[in-house]
């Protein structure tokens, strides 16, 4: 259904908010790229499609058409006389999300405040009243939010471009702290809340309306380095440990990873590739320092974890300006003693086997303990059979005298 416009287009051209998520239409992106972004306050705009249904956000100031962005979608009936889309709302819930296009191709790190200026109104025969909140969000988590307010839009705010007139403002602060947004991520602009009575309610794109935008802290971007000053913590699975991490730009922050230690004897097989920067690993375990190493090339490690105990360990990555990947592994340690019955040095097999668990202070010298007392008697064996052969032999001759 198209909606018909008159010359001076009254009332609903005009703009607000993004179509309800039901009536979520395509999003057509434009067709020239988004400058790249740095590090610096950066305003990102909302465009729309000239067909009023579909809406993006970019740095650039023109890059969609003029026409508002219809919030609920196309008009329930067109006026038969006037030729205008109507579509009343009442206590109707809505979510419109603004996404970032063309995608990112930097990372992102935004700190501080988001600062954001939405111009929401309607047309001729319309306005209303509704509770407006707003959002930011990266692949749908959200990095920061402002609660909702109540917004109350006039009638007199029309579409048509020579009355002068804005759309209702309406703004809204929040912070976002060191929040991080990979390259090729989904960044969304999102506003929501509910239409308490309304008629065709729009959010403005266009300068003689209103020029809606979000401001975003952007503290490093691309090649700078991300992540400053950041602590993510991650729960590793109980049973073996795996950690893979591949940082495609320039990284500098902290992973944590919690895990508990339930293998008999862990073992740790480590390999780091470093393109630029260091990555410093430290391992703690049951309040004990096992491991710390920094890379700043690339290198292999395997380590029997000296002074290894059960129980909670922290696993500690510290970046800095660090672009490479790093595999992490504590898995059980392969047994290296050799059997008794093939062995040729039960000496060597013996030794071996001690050494198997040189992890853990309390537990390595009762496992190394116990390796040693099931090696001694398998070397031992040959010379006791001998004894009792002699001893049954002994015996026999004995009766017969």
């Amino acid at each position: 259904m198209s909606r018909a416009r008159p010359a001076f287009r009254l009332a609903f051209s005009g703009v607000l908010l993004a179509s309800l998520l039901f009536n979520v239409v395509p999003v057509q992106g434009q067709t020239t790229p988004a400058p790249a972004f740095t590090a610096a306050a950066t305003k990102v705009y909302a465009h729309t499609s000239v067909d009023d249904l579909s809406v993006w956000m970019n740095t650039l100031l023109d890059d969609g058409a003029p026409s508002p962005y219809y919030v609920f979608g196309p008009s329930a009936f067109t006026d038969p006389v006037l030729g205008l889309g109507v579509d009343p709302v009442a206590n109707q819930a809505f979510e419109v999300h603004i996404p970032l296009t063309p995608a990112l191709t930097q990372s992102l790190v935004l700190d501080g405040t988001v600062n954001v200026q939405a111009y929401i109104g309607g047309g001729a025969y319309s306005g209303g009243v509704a509770n407006i909140g707003t959002s930011l969000q990266a692949d749908g988590k959200s990095l920061g939010s402002a609660a909702a307010k109540q917004h109350i839009m006039s009638p007199k705010n029309s579409n048509a471009p020579q009355l002068g007139t804005t759309y209702d403002p309406i703004s809204w602060s929040f912070a976002v702290s060191k929040a991080v947004v990979p390259a090729g991520a989904t960044l969304e602009w999102i506003l929501s809340g509910t239409a308490l009575v309304g008629n065709n309610i729009f959010l403005s794109t266009y300068e003689a309306r209103g020029r809606s935008y979000i401001e975003l802290p952007v503290a490093s971007a691309g090649g700078a380095a991300a992540l400053t000053g950041a602590t993510a913590f991650h729960v590793l699975p109980t049973g073996p440990a795996s950690i893979n991490r591949t940082e495609a730009t320039l990284v500098t922050g902290v992973h944590v990873y919690n895990w508990t230690d339930t293998l008999v004897d862990p073992q740790l097989r480590l390999a780091v590739q470093v393109a630029n920067g260091t990555a410093a690993i430290q391992i703690v375990g049951n309040g004990t320092v096992l491991l710390t190493r920094t890379f700043s090339a690339t290198g292999n490690l395997t380590d029997a974890l000296d002074a290894a105990r059960l129980g909670p360990w922290t696993i500690r990555l510290n970046l800095t300006g660090f672009r490479g990947s790093i595999a992490l592994r504590i898995l059980e340690t392969p047994s290296t003693a050799v059997p008794a019955t093939t062995s040729s040095n039960p000496s060597t097999a013996s030794s071996a086997g001690a050494t198997t668990r040189t992890s853990g202070a309390a537990s390595s010298s009762g496992s190394a303990a116990s390796t040693t007392a099931k090696s001694t008697p398998s070397a031992l064996a040959p010379a006791v059979g001998l004894v009792l052969i002699g001893l049954v032999a002994l015996r026999r001759r004995l009766k017969a005298a």
